[in-house]
């Protein structure tokens, strides 16, 4: 025998419509009156695991009796064939919120997308070997990604757009610089889109290039014999120009090329005989005092104050650029002999070789970092005294005026 249901004007006469409860109205159909006497329909089903779960079929009287038993039936048919009426809607709304994201999104292109995140995270960024400054980030979204999909929306960047901007790097033979700026644009496009809980990004995979080369020998900097460098430096000394002024106060600081050519004058203290490179410029990030000898203190006497820049390019108000070292060393003919970084090996070479300064000291005054428990140890302070006197006996060594024997004492002892 069938069940009979209650009827609306059965729950009224009984007066249930006035008391909060769930009220069976058919099958697996119910009415539900809440606290505030709002009526709404509520279908139960179990799911495949055997938990119960209610859904909501709207309000009542918007829906009449009628309209919500069908809704009823057909939502019980969809159980009995496996569906679970509950997460199909979660699925759907997801769906849904997914879809007006996107849209929203869509009005905003990459290269707005690029130029926000650049903007965003530069102030973290550092320059670096790898080129991880905004400045970089910058020049390769011009020169390879905005020429490619910069006006497209960011939403709507696929995978064939990301290979093509590849492709183009891969194609001047710059792997290294490929894999980099994938990167980048996987993190662009993850920023621009991650309200989007659907968004798949299609620059997350590295197996849009061909792999790195791992097993590619290190190639060092090419670093000249310190037993060549008198003569190097007198040559070097020829050259009247501003950039050979550079170069030679890099070799005597024993500073790397980017520290140099970025050098502006607040940082260099002339009575103190010092230059306090800040750590945004430092590969370590912190802070570094150089103790400068007395024949680097003359040359930045001598040279002009035009600007910002110790040593200025011919572009006014603008640093020297990455490659003139290079240039320059190649002039002098030391191309394959030499490089504007080598020079930090040759002092690191000479000084071990030459002196009895102690190891810690010789990496404290090339600014690299110490390990282990010497750190611990020297943290405290820059052995300024001691990395004084050992670059002035390296300033003395650079000039000519000082052999290669090892001396019997240590700096600063």
């Amino acid at each position: 025998m069938s069940r009979t249901y209650r009827t609306i004007k059965d729950l009224k006469a009984q007066g249930k419509l006035d008391r909060p409860g769930q009220y069976a109205v058919g099958p697996n159909l119910y009415l539900a009156v809440s606290r505030w006497l709002s009526t709404s329909w509520l279908f139960r089903y179990t799911d495949a695991a055997g938990v119960a779960h209610w859904l909501g079929l709207g309000s009542f009287p918007l829906i009449s009796l009628t309209e919500a038993r069908t809704a009823a039936d057909k939502k019980r048919l969809e159980v009995y064939h496996g569906a679970d009426p509950l997460a199909e809607r979660a699925a759907a709304a997801k769906a849904r919120k997914a879809e007006l994201l996107a849209a929203k999104a869509g009005a905003v292109t990459f290269k707005s997308a690029a130029i926000e995140y650049i903007a965003t995270n530069r102030a973290g960024w550092r320059d670096g070997p790898n080129g991880s400054s905004g400045k970089d980030w910058r020049a390769t979204m011009d020169a390879d990604v905005f020429p490619i999909f910069g006006d497209k929306p960011a939403s709507a960047i696929n995978v064939d757009d990301v290979k093509a901007s590849l492709d183009r790097i891969v194609s001047r033979g710059a792997l290294e610089t490929a894999h980099r700026v994938r990167a980048r644009i996987e993190n662009i496009l993850a920023r621009a889109n991650h309200k989007n809980p659907a968004y798949h990004n299609p620059a997350e995979s590295e197996h849009l290039l061909p792999p790195r080369k791992g097993n590619k020998k290190v190639k060092h900097h090419a670093s000249l014999d310190y037993r060549e460098l008198p003569k190097f430096m007198k040559e070097l000394r020829a050259d009247k120009s501003i950039l050979a002024r550079a170069l030679e106060f890099a070799i005597l600081a024993g500073s790397r090329s980017g520290e140099v050519r970025e050098a502006t004058w607040s940082e260099i203290n002339l009575d103190a005989k010092t230059w306090r490179i800040p750590g945004s410029r430092m590969k370590s990030g912190r802070d570094h005092t150089v103790p400068l000898c007395d024949r680097a203190v003359d040359l930045l006497a001598k040279l002009p104050r035009d600007g910002e820049y110790i040593f200025p390019s011919s572009k006014a108000g603008t640093a020297i650029g990455k490659n003139s070292f290079g240039d320059l060393i190649e002039t002098i003919c030391y191309k394959d002999k030499a490089t504007a970084h080598g020079f930090r090996a040759t002092f690191k070479t000479w000084a071990a070789e030459t002196t009895n300064a102690p190891n810690v000291v010789i990496e404290m005054a090339i600014a690299h970092k110490i390990g282990g428990a010497l750190e611990a140890a020297y943290q405290r302070g820059e052995l300024l005294a001691k990395r004084r006197e050992l670059m002035d006996q390296w300033c003395r060594y650079c000039s000519g005026l000082l052999g290669g024997r090892r001396p019997s004492r240590r700096p600063g002892r």
